[in-house]
């Protein structure tokens, strides 16, 4: 696997910046390869036949614990791979793509933000069999009745909704990559707050 350089970490973090503008600071979805320490978003080339594991994670969130949380996460791309999401915690009710998933479980009292602000949902090892790209895509979930303006989002305490954006600013757009030699590089959840401050 290849670092990325610091100044493909800028640039990673200028496209955010002009893609998703200051809504991306709180309560965004995106996807790392750590959760503790930020790592997020861009690009990452994996050896082929190879694998990483990777995070799906609500960053920032503007309310906690997290009770539940609605997205639609598709892979897209033509690499052949094998790898599915396994949930941190709860229960998803959705169905193929779409998470619906509810964390009130055994005593589980929600989920909060980690160190730097991140709140792991999910996870996946991904196991690379073939060339070319996987790009990662979130988005809402078609016919939500929760986030009905067409977002996906978040659930804190009883009735408290948050829909939620995502790190690459489009849900057209994928919020990362493997072996997409054009996208930019990783940069860490911290460099992309630091930037939006100045």
């Amino acid at each position: 696997m290849r670092c990325p350089s610091p100044v493909s970490v800028l640039a990673f973090a200028l496209l955010l910046l002009t893609a998703g503008g200051a809504a991306a600071q709180s309560d965004v979805f995106c996807i790392c390869t750590d959760a503790a320490s930020g790592t997020c978003g861009g690009n990452l080339e994996v050896d082929v036949p190879g694998s990483c594991t990777i995070h799906f994670v609500l960053a920032q969130p503007s309310g906690s614990p997290v009770m539940a949380w609605e997205a639609r996460v598709t892979v897209e791309g033509s690499a052949t791979y094998v790898g599915g999401w396994t949930l941190t915690a709860g229960l998803n009710v959705g169905s193929g793509d779409d998470y619906t998933v509810g964390l009130q479980l055994g005593g589980l009292n929600g989920l909060s933000p980690n160190s730097v602000g991140l709140v792991p949902l999910m996870s996946m090892t991904v196991m690379l069999l073939g060339e070319g790209p996987l790009l990662f895509k979130v988005g809402p979930v078609p016919g939500s009745a929760s986030f009905p303006d067409g977002t996906p989002g978040y659930l804190v305490g009883v009735n408290t909704m948050k829909p939620a954006t995502v790190c690459s600013g489009d849900f057209d757009r994928p919020v990362f990559t493997l072996n997409n030699g054009d996208a930019d590089q990783q940069g860490t959840w911290g460099e992309v707050k630091t930037l939006y401050s100045h």
